[in-house]
C-alpha cells in the first residue's frame, strides 16, 4: 500500500495580548514566491480557518503569552514555522503576530 501524505501551508495570526486571553488563529493558504527567486514566501491566499490554538484548553488563556510559548505550542502541534514573526498593531489596539508555517497530514487509510 503507498501511503500518501499531504503538506498544508498555514497563515498563522497569534493575538497573545488580546485582553480576553491568548489565542492563535490558523487559517490554510495558499503562499506564493518570486518567479526565480529564493524560495521565500512574498504573498498568499488565504483559503479558509483551519483552527485556534490556545494554551490551556479553552478559547481563551488568563494574561499574555510570549512569543516562545507560540513557537512551543505550534511545534507541538506539529506546525513547522516558515519565516520570521511579522508584527503589527491592529485596529483594536491588540498586538498581531503572523507568520507562514505548514503542517504534514499523514494518510490515515
Amino acid at each position: 500500500m503507498t501511503e500518501i501524505d499531504d503538506i498544508v501551508y498555514i497563515y498563522i495570526c497569534a493575538r497573545l495580548d488580546h485582553p480576553d486571553g491568548a489565542v492563535i488563529d490558523l487559517f490554510q493558504s495558499d503562499p506564493w514566491e518570486e518567479h526565480g527567486g529564493d524560495g521565500t514566501i512574498v504573498g498568499r491566499n488565504i483559503e479558509c480557518w483551519w483552527e485556534s490554538l490556545t494554551f490551556d484548553g479553552t478559547p481563551h488563556a488568563a494574561g499574555p503569552v510570549d512569543i516562545g510559548a507560540a513557537d512551543e505550542l505550534l511545534r507541538a502541534c506539529g506546525y513547522q514555522r516558515l519565516n520570521d514573526w511579522t508584527i503589527r498593531t491592529g485596529r483594536s489596539g491588540v498586538t498581531i503576530h503572523s507568520a507562514d508555517a505548514r503542517i504534514r497530514i499523514e494518510d490515515i487509510r
